[in-house]
């Protein structure tokens, strides 16, 4: 199965939730990509 999702990472930073967030990616092992056209890949242990 294949989603995506778009965050306001500033947004994140400035509500104080980017902490929050980026445990939630790390537990669900999501894969993450940057921009439009980047290649996924999954993030450093």
């Amino acid at each position: 199965m294949r989603g995506s999702v778009m965050l306001h990472l500033p947004a994140l930073v400035v509500t104080k939730q980017i902490n929050k967030v980026m445990a939630a990616i790390s537990k669900a092992e999501l894969r993450l990509a940057h921009g439009s056209t980047a290649k996924e890949h999954r993030p450093a242990a």
